[in-house]
């Protein structure tokens, strides 16, 4: 989210990316990206947003502000300004690497900033999306955030969003959000597993809106 918030304000969506050998040069999770190639910074912020692909979040880094490093600091300062005060970052894409940390209240701090910033939220509220490579070729992206597919046992027509994210050492993770009546909720889940964390996360986001009684925990 936070890599979202800085990329939207510091650079035109309109630029054009061009993929290094760095930014390939990433696991696990990836478009693929193929060096070489031209995108408009926007089409890698919906691959890095809907997909989670790490290789698009390298280029999105480099590209806003010439090294994944600077942008990491980019990341910490705007994460401050933002009331993040338990938050540090080292690079994009949320892998793992020393000294990078944060928490659930943080992010939900940086996940309401999203909200608000149009460009995002209409990008993490999308099921699916097809995009155009370079090439002509079209590529479908499929959210990783299965309150959003439809084609899921776990859809929530009422989820707006957010993002997912996962390591081994954080667990299955999840920042979602829903709008019921024109009031709008934020989940944060962490350190969850594949068995509970959709399930729980609808019943959380249905609770939180008065749909339906306080959930019981899957365990």
């Amino acid at each position: 989210m936070v890599s979202a918030i800085v990329c939207t304000e510091s650079t035109p969506l309109e630029r054009v990316a061009t993929v290094t050998p760095f930014d390939t040069a990433v696991e696990p999770h990836k478009m693929p990206l193929a060096v070489g190639e031209q995108y408009p910074l926007r089409t890698l912020l919906q691959v890095m947003l809907i997909e989670s692909c790490n290789d698009a979040a390298r280029c999105v880094a480099r590209t806003c502000a010439g090294s994944e490093d600077r942008f990491a600091e980019w990341m910490t300062k705007r994460a401050f300004q933002l009331g993040m005060k338990n938050s540090q970052f080292r690079n994009a894409s949320g892998l793992p690497a020393e000294g990078q940390y944060s928490t659930a209240r943080d992010m939900s701090r940086a996940a309401r900033a999203a909200l608000y910033n149009p460009t995002i939220r209409g990008i993490v509220g999308q099921g699916e999306l097809t995009v155009t490579r370079p090439d002509g070729r079209l590529k479908k992206l499929q959210s990783t955030n299965y309150l959003l597919r439809r084609s899921s046992s776990f859809h929530l027509p009422i989820c707006t969003g957010m993002k997912t994210g996962f390591t081994n050492a954080a667990g299955k993770c999840l920042i979602s959000s829903a709008t019921y009546r024109g009031r709008s909720v934020i989940c944060i889940m962490l350190g969850s597993s594949s068995k509970v964390i959709w399930k729980e996360s609808r019943n959380l986001l249905n609770w939180s809106l008065g749909l339906t009684p306080p959930p019981k925990s899957s365990g």
